[in-house]
């Protein structure tokens, strides 16, 4: 069943973990509660195959239609390799299509953030058939907005995460400021154009120099990167300003990817995290999120 799906995956993940030897504590108490005693390595692969089927179907499934807005995120997540613990970024993207559904375009295991990778993943959105992107939003991720101009040429558009970048900018306030400026940013979002709001962080930015200067080379160098959304129609705008529509799947992975800490594979994680964004785009499928017949 539809719900049972990234349990089903989370268990794979916890039984490969045990078949490796990467046993803890924590998993057998998992394993009991799935009422999983013994099991051998060969169950263990027939098992994770049938799930890495199903997953890797939905992953380079063709995208059919246009997506004029599409949102990348990365999910860090700590992977055994050759014995030595690394980090590696999970990559994700999601899109709106012409009918206002969201939903899950791509998913991508990194072993390092960069250019380079952010390029990989976009230019295998483009072969699959991702088309009509007018809007990419993004953190400002390492290489991501050169990545994005010359796998989509300059006729697309980027927006960088204004609640990132307010949170990047308010880790440069002492704590007696934080309010106050947090305000003052707030401010600049909710103006009636994108020229009245360049003209409001601009007036931010020279209220406050004087006091925080670090704090506002922060914000000065992002104004433009975060205020393109005003490009685009206003009843968009609250939703393509930052990549919280991604910060619920974020939650729901992590709750997940939580249980088993370290994985013992790449492709375990590739496993459980597409099993999660599966279900989640079965249920997004069924749902309008915005109108873009606009």
């Amino acid at each position: 069943s539809r719900g049972k799906r990234s349990e089903q995956a989370l268990c794979g993940v916890i039984m490969e973990a045990l078949v490796q030897g990467v046993s803890t504590r924590k998993m057998e108490k998992v394993m009991q509660a799935f009422g999983i005693k013994d099991i051998s390595a060969g169950q263990v692969s027939n098992f994770c195959a049938g799930l890495d089927e199903k997953v890797k179907i939905f992953l380079n499934r063709r995208l059919v239609g246009r997506y004029p807005y599409v949102w990348v995120d990365a999910l860090y997540e700590k992977v055994r390799e050759d014995s030595a613990v690394t980090n590696h970024a999970a990559v994700v993207a999601i899109g709106v299509n012409e009918l206002g559904h969201r939903e899950i375009l791509g998913l991508m295991i990194m072993p390092t953030e960069d250019g380079e990778s952010w390029k990989m993943f976009l230019r295998s959105l483009v072969e699959r058939g991702l088309a009509g992107v007018k809007l990419i939003i993004s953190d400002k991720h390492l290489g991501i907005r050169e990545a994005v101009r010359q796998i989509f040429n300059n006729g697309i558009m980027w927006q960088r995460c204004k609640v990132h970048t307010m949170r990047n900018v308010l880790c440069r306030i002492n704590h007696a400021g934080k309010k106050e400026v947090a305000n003052a940013l707030k401010a600049i979002f909710v103006q009636a154009s994108g020229k009245k709001a360049r003209e409001e962080a601009r007036r931010v930015i020279a209220e406050y120099k004087p006091r925080f200067p670090e704090a506002m080379k922060t914000l000065e160098d992002a104004v433009d990167e975060m205020l393109t959304f005003y490009s685009f129609p206003q009843e968009h705008w609250k939703k393509i300003s930052s990549t919280n529509p991604l910060e619920r799947l974020n939650r729901e992975a992590r709750r997940r990817t939580r249980v088993v800490g370290v994985f013992p594979s790449t492709n375990s994680c590739l496993r459980l995290l597409g099993m999660v964004l599966l279900e989640q785009h079965d249920e997004w499928l069924a749902q309008t999120y915005m109108d873009t017949e606009k």
